[in-house]
């Protein structure tokens, strides 16, 4: 009886290490080839959650954005690339992570460059992730 309790519990154990090892190994699909639910510019889309951001929160938020604007800034942080996009507010911007295969941009500050991202919210800033510079 032991053994068959031993045993079950080295199964589990076995089934568990390989589904972890599974899901730490999953890569994330870029957003190149996925579909975009949004085209817009960064000024529009900063104005959309700056006027509600609850409503934008249910159009936006989790959806792939197409959106272009001035750069505004260009930083490293913790080894990511990250860009800020006038938005035309005093205060606040459109703050584009980079996916992290993405190391050069190839514009400067003050030029328009076009992202597609994916919308992860508001917090005084737009904030979108995983971007990719769009096709």
């Amino acid at each position: 009886m032991m053994k068959k309790i031993l045993f079950v519990v080295l199964a589990l154990g076995a089934i568990g290490a390989g589904v972890g090892f599974y899901l730490f190994n999953k890569t994330v699909p870029s957003l190149n080839d996925m579909k975009t639910d949004f085209s817009l510019s960064a000024t529009e889309l900063y104005d959309a959650f700056d006027v509600n951001e609850a409503e934008a929160n249910k159009t936006y938020l989790g959806k792939i954005v197409e959106v272009r604007g001035v750069v505004g800034d260009i930083n490293q942080e913790k080894g990511n690339l990250n860009v800020n996009l006038e938005s035309g507010a005093n205060f606040g911007l459109v703050s584009c992570k980079m996916d992290s295969t993405i190391t050069e941009l190839g514009v400067a500050k003050g030029e328009e460059i076009t992202l597609k991202c994916q919308c992860t919210g508001f917090l005084m800033d737009v904030v979108l992730n995983r971007c990719v510079i769009a096709k």
